[in-house]
């Protein structure tokens, strides 16, 4: 896989592209990358947190949608983790603002899904 090898040779700017020209948006069960990159994005996202972290919590987002549309509990707690990443990266810039307008949002766009809300405060998010 191009992505993988990017990343190990350090070319997270690379990986980055690579990841963006396998975007989905038309199946949101294969995941946000498609299913033979699932778990590639979450390492480009890990990879790009200093580099690039814009684009790092872009890809977290599309990973916690994705979650949050498979439903469950166990996805739930999933997103929360990437979550939690994404208000670490707002903070990191000094966007704390930009965190709580979209956890807000968030949590108003899925306010029916009282599994989530539980999560969501669990992880104190």
């Amino acid at each position: 896989m191009r992505i993988e090898i990017a990343l190990d040779e350090g070319e997270v700017e690379l990986a980055l592209q690579l990841l963006q020209a396998e975007r989905q948006t038309e199946d949101p069960r294969t995941g946000p990358y498609g299913s033979d990159n699932f778990d590639a994005g979450i390492k480009v996202a890990k990879a790009a947190e200093d580099s690039h972290p814009q684009e790092s919590i872009e890809i977290y987002q599309a990973y916690v949608e994705t979650r949050i549309e498979w439903r469950g509990r166990e996805n739930y707690q999933v997103a929360c983790q990437y979550l939690t990443s994404i208000r670490r990266l707002y903070q990191k810039l000094g966007k704390s603002d930009t965190w709580t307008r979209y956890i807000a949002a968030l949590r108003e766009q899925h306010r029916n899904l009282p599994a989530l809300k539980d999560e969501l405060a669990k992880a104190k998010l």
